[in-house]
């Protein structure tokens, strides 16, 4: 690894202590099951041309953001980061927080991670609840194409940046995420 990404990389988890918010919300949503849930790599499928020149960069955050606009009205504090993926600008909200999922969203799969799925006129949103108490919101454009790589691989990274983070209330958005 580069000094310069190696740098980014530590400035990002030392600058992102996460703070708790007090609001609403006493259901905790129920993970769905991968086994259970058709796979949504066909979805990527619809566009055989992707417009992603990979790897994917964090722009912008994290930056520390309350209410969730795609959720019914609420206060939901969580980090929020930009990703420029080629042409794509992907936006991703990480939460500690307890999410009631909207009975709307849809299951599915991603590889081996199970996911709620939605969309709205122009952007598809997908949640991943890790079963450990944190949440991940992506929104995608809807030409984007590569939906499930792009969560695979965030998570993966993610999952080893909490794994080796000095401080677990850091929230180490990684920097790079590889895509086709």
């Amino acid at each position: 690894m580069n000094k310069s990404l190696s740098r980014r990389l530590s400035l990002i988890c030392l600058y992102t202590a996460l703070l708790h918010c007090a609001c609403g919300g006493s259901e905790q949503a129920q993970l769905p099951q991968a086994d259970t849930v058709p796979e949504a790599g066909e979805e990527a499928a619809r566009n055989e041309t992707s417009a992603s020149s990979g790897p994917a960069l964090l722009e912008s955050g994290p930056v520390r953001r309350y209410g969730i606009l795609i959720l019914p009205a609420n206060a939901i504090g969580h980090y929020q980061g930009v990703y420029e993926d080629g042409e794509f600008s992907i936006t991703v909200r990480y939460t500690e927080e307890d999410i009631v999922v909207p009975s709307d969203w849809v299951t599915r799969r991603c590889g081996d991670d199970a996911v709620w799925f939605i969309t709205d006129d122009q952007i598809i949103h997908y949640l991943y609840g890790s079963g450990d108490g944190w949440y991940t919101f992506f929104e995608f454009p809807r030409d984007y194409g590569e939906e499930c790589v792009f969560i695979q691989r965030f998570l993966q990274r993610l999952r080893y940046f909490k794994s080796v983070a000095e401080s677990p209330d850091s929230v180490p958005l990684p920097a790079i995420v590889e895509t086709p």
